[in-house]
């Protein structure tokens, strides 16, 4: 028997086709892996998560209703105020411990955050071996982070607490116990907040020295009814000091954001003008003088004659 040789021209020749098939094999890959490229938003539809609406740069918790890859964005629904809107998947987060350090001023008081003791530091050079050694052999030390006791308040104590959309202690008596916080009535100007229980002291020597301080703080508080909050600024729904003012489409009529959010949710109607089938984003207009003079009547306890007149 005799066997057959190939020739060196017939081996190029099957080199040149294992090469081409190679080739089409790798192109048909990169092809498909450019096809399943990955979903740029890390979120799934029906997560609950904590958004941040676009309107007034607060966050909220939400549910995410669709998510559109092409435009980075995700539509979704404000969980306790039930109005929806579409924001960018880059301002949704997981859970509140993913909001940016320098935006928890920005937190709607229905989001529940994390209450932990601050973290002190000390320079590692002043950091002895021997107290190294000491920290390890002592398992009975104190967690960094670990929640307050709340023992220390009941309904009904008088506090100073600091109002989350000013930065400001003011005199304050509690209302309610909440799972993270204290419903407040702020005495000397009769609206109320939940406040978280870090933001609440019992002497004003216990607050910061760089933090600002009411005037009326230190000085006996007075009764609502004796420094009631001006008619201009009491909101329409629930009668106190306008929180986020938002003035109404149909009139000069102001509310608060919460108090009319979940009021235009519930009934669809305006409990102004009487239009049925209203929304948040048609029948609430945004009024940054309102809120200059909310502020200016929550830092000094006084308006201005012009917008008393109005």
């Amino acid at each position: 028997m005799s066997a057959t040789k190939s020739s060196p021209s017939d081996a190029a020749q099957n080199q040149v086709v294992q090469k081409n098939e190679t080739e089409v094999t790798i192109s048909k890959n990169s092809s498909d892996a450019k096809t399943r490229s990955p979903s740029c938003c890390p979120h799934t539809v029906g997560e609950t998560v904590v958004a941040r609406w676009s309107e007034d740069k607060v966050w909220y918790n939400a549910v995410i209703d669709s998510i559109d890859d092409a435009s980075s964005q995700a539509h979704v629904t404000f969980i306790d105020y039930g109005n929806s809107a579409t924001v960018s998947v880059n301002k949704i987060v997981a859970t509140a411990n993913d909001i940016p350090a320098d935006e928890l001023e920005m937190v709607d008081e229905c989001v529940q955050l994390p209450i932990c003791l601050p973290l002190t530091s000390a320079p590692l050079a002043s950091i002895k071996e021997e107290d190294v050694a000491s920290s390890l052999g002592a398992p009975e030390a104190a967690p960094v982070c670990t929640v307050t006791t709340r023992q220390a308040w009941k309904v009904g104590d008088v506090c100073i607490a600091r109002w989350a959309e000013d930065r400001v202690w003011y005199n304050g008596e509690i209302l309610e116990m909440g799972e993270v916080g204290c419903l407040v009535r702020f005495s000397d100007y009769g609206n109320e907040d939940t406040v978280r229980d870090d933001d609440m002291v019992r002497e004003v020597g216990d607050i910061p020295s760089d933090n600002d301080i009411d005037e009326c703080v230190g000085t006996e508080a007075t009764q609502p009814e004796d420094n009631p909050v001006p008619a201009s600024l009491q909101c329409s729904l629930c009668s106190n000091l306008c929180r986020r003012a938002m003035r109404l489409s149909c009139g000069p009529a102001i509310a608060c954001w919460g108090c009319a959010v979940k009021e235009i949710n519930t009934t669809r109607t305006c409990w102004q003008c009487g239009e049925k089938e209203i929304s948040t984003e048609t029948h609430l207009l945004q009024d940054a003088v309102l809120r200059a003079f909310v502020e200016q009547f929550v830092s000094t306890g006084k308006l201005d004659p012009v917008h008393l007149q109005a």
